[in-house]
């Protein structure tokens, strides 16, 4: 019941959502750093939770240790605190490298707790060797905003909390989606969505959806665009083009 559910949801948000209530972000002047106070404490949460959790874990059951898994996800998450505080500290300009995009997608994917969650349907129509040009940490936190979000957009009571993550190449630029069957938004919960520090959700900061759209233009120059229909669900595409590098500036967030 569930795979036909998942099946049926990934033909049916594309058609629900296409050209509703769908606002295209204006481009920002790019920043030295994306971490203001609340931004880097939204940002540090994930990989410290999972870290908590896996340690509180292994502490229950010590031979858990011993799994590769659990190691790759304990690596994984030390790995991303701290690239994360590298990047706060000398600002996210100095770190211009190139990255796998398939690799880095399923490492966030294997560190988050989604799975335990939600159902996470990865579409991949990437060469393996696709590379950007940028921060892996600061895409990685891009992409776990965007599908934290879409698991905040689902009663908890839900029973099928499905979320439909693709990625696609074309010859100038890496396309990704994230598409829920949540609460979805009206005009005007698509605007305030927009401004940072201000969130409809109880359990909402208001920086999510905002970190997420300035890591994809100011980063790495793309695009941010925003579907959804109240009762129906939400569609975030992300455009990024497979060339090109920012300006540095030396302004803050806020």
């Amino acid at each position: 019941m569930k795979q036909l559910l998942g099946s049926l949801l990934q033909l049916w948000p594309a058609k629900q959502l296409l050209g509703v209530n769908r606002v295209q972000y204006a481009s920002t002047v790019p920043t030295r750093t994306l971490f203001a106070d609340r931004a880097l404490t939204h940002s540090l949460s994930s990989p410290l939770t999972t870290l908590f959790l896996l340690l509180d874990e292994c502490m229950q059951h010590p031979q858990r240790l011993s799994e590769s898994r659990m190691m790759r996800k304990l690596l994984l998450a030390r790995e991303q605190l701290e690239d994360l505080y590298a990047t706060w500290k000398v600002g996210h300009d100095t770190h211009h490298k190139p990255f796998s995009v398939t690799k880095t997608i399923r490492d966030t994917l294997a560190i988050s707790d989604l799975s335990q969650r939600s159902e996470v349907s990865l579409q991949l129509q990437l060469d393996k060797q696709t590379s950007l040009i940028g921060s892996k940490i600061l895409f990685q936190q891009m992409l776990t905003c965007l599908l934290q979000n879409a698991l905040e957009s689902y009663e908890i009571t839900d029973p099928y909390k499905i979320i439909i993550c693709s990625a696609k190449q074309t010859p100038s630029h890496i396309q990704l989606d994230v598409i829920d069957s949540g609460s979805g938004m009206n005009s005007l919960a698509l605007v305030i969505a927009g401004i940072y520090g201000f969130s409809f959700k109880a359990a909402g900061t208001g920086v999510g959806l905002t970190l997420a759209r300035r890591i994809a233009q100011e980063v790495f120059g793309g695009t941010f665009a925003i579907s959804s229909l109240p009762d129906h669900g939400t569609r975030v595409t992300v455009r990024l083009p497979l060339t090109g590098t920012i300006s540095k500036t030396t302004n803050s967030l806020e």
